[in-house]
């Protein structure tokens, strides 16, 4: 999308993984520089196109090599196979950093294995985790049920529910809805899901955007999984 430039250097670079795996293709209508061609009996050359349109990112070079490093070394010290994180603008939804790895050298795409061109943020499924505490609560101020400043007892940390024990990472006893979300509790947010039941919430993660493709214009992205109420 538009926005504040990807700068020189790092940006460069992850424009180039951009451009290997096929995210101008959302843009072939634009003539953006000169491109290649192949002619028979010659093989690949480059042809003069018309003057082209400017292409600006949204990204921030600073930000996507530091979310780069950082999700490297997560990656390395919990052992995992691959990683993938998003840095936006929560403001405007502008995408100001996006890592997937493994990833790839874009001066040498041609050595790299399928997995590694892979954009994992866009074509992988993953649960919301503690993020969708926000689509909870959002649910619970919009119907009225529940106010920000409204007390929840949290079981100092341990509720039984559905034969699970639920936990909090800390334990809390007294918490408002404000407090349930700024400290992650998952015994708060299930009081507050099972108050509202489960066509509510449903509504409201539908209403999020759950379930369907953001529209980002980038190829390869899968919607979410969002599935239907039982009868």
């Amino acid at each position: 999308g538009a926005g504040r430039g990807a700068g020189r250097g790092r940006g460069s670079a992850v424009a180039a993984k951009l451009t290997v795996s096929g995210a101008l293709e959302f843009f072939g209508d634009l003539s953006l520089g000169p491109r290649e061609a192949r002619i028979a009996g010659i093989g690949d050359v480059m042809v003069d196109s018309q003057e082209g349109h400017d292409l600006v990112l949204t990204l921030d070079a600073r930000i996507q090599q530091i979310v780069e490093i950082e999700l490297r070394e997560v990656v390395r010290s919990a052992g995992g196979v691959a990683g993938s994180a998003v840095f936006m603008d929560p403001w405007n939804g502008a995408v100001l950093a996006m890592v997937s790895v493994p990833d790839f050298d874009p001066n040498d795409a041609a050595a790299s294995r399928n997995d590694e061109r892979r954009n994992r943020c866009v074509t992988d499924v993953f649960e919301p985790g503690s993020t969708f505490k926000t689509v909870t609560a959002a649910a619970a101020l919009e119907s009225g049920i529940f106010h920000s400043g409204d007390t929840l007892f949290c079981e100092n940390g341990a509720f039984s529910l559905a034969r699970r024990i639920i936990h909090d990472h800390s334990p809390h006893a007294w918490l408002t809805l404000r407090e349930a979300v700024e400290k992650s509790s998952n015994i708060g947010m299930v009081k507050v899901g099972t108050r509202l039941g489960a066509e509510t919430l449903r509504e409201a993660a539908s209403r999020f955007g759950y379930g369907e493709k953001s529209g980002v214009d980038l190829p390869g992205e899968v919607p979410g999984l969002l599935k239907p109420l039982p009868e």
